[in-house]
């Protein structure tokens, strides 16, 4: 990749200032290491949704796993029904990818902290300064989909 990124000027007269990376892989730091272009100019890397998703999926998968024996706060595991399980897993996954892809950086941060906070409220703290403001018959029709979605 370091030869790539070197020979990008003189064989196409273009500078590779992005970098589109996973975000496991030690490629990014080595051609930024080898300085390409020059000390001056920086390459910046941004990161594939579809591979942030997959990473939040992994972590959260791995929570699971390593919390599976041990009581929580309200002496139950984590997972189980109502609980962390593979299913709540993907949607939390795809909900995460949409929210990156669909916004500009406050509302996608907004937006992560909404689907969050959908699933730890409680009637006592809704927290609903996270989501959006919407019209009663919406809300209700929300609300309702919601339950099917999330009581399956």
């Amino acid at each position: 990749m370091k030869v790539f990124f070197r020979r990008s000027v003189v064989e196409r007269s273009v500078r590779y200032l992005s970098y589109i990376g996973d975000g496991d892989s030690s490629t990014f730091k080595d051609v930024c290491e080898d300085k390409p272009y020059g000390i001056n100019t920086t390459i910046e890397k941004v990161e594939c949704v579809g591979h942030v998703q997959k990473r939040l999926g992994t972590r959260l998968r791995r929570l699971e796993k390593d919390m599976k024996r041990k009581k929580l706060a309200d002496g139950k595991t984590i997972g189980g029904k109502g609980r962390l399980t593979d299913e709540l897993i993907k949607k939390l996954t795809i909900y995460y990818g949409n929210a990156i892809r669909k916004n500009k950086l406050f509302s996608m941060r907004k937006d992560i902290w909404a689907i969050w906070m959908h699933f730890v409220l409680t009637d006592a703290d809704p927290q609903h300064h996270f989501f959006p403001r919407l019209k009663t018959r919406d809300v209700n029709k929300i609300r309702q989909n919601l339950k099917t979605v999330w009581q399956s």
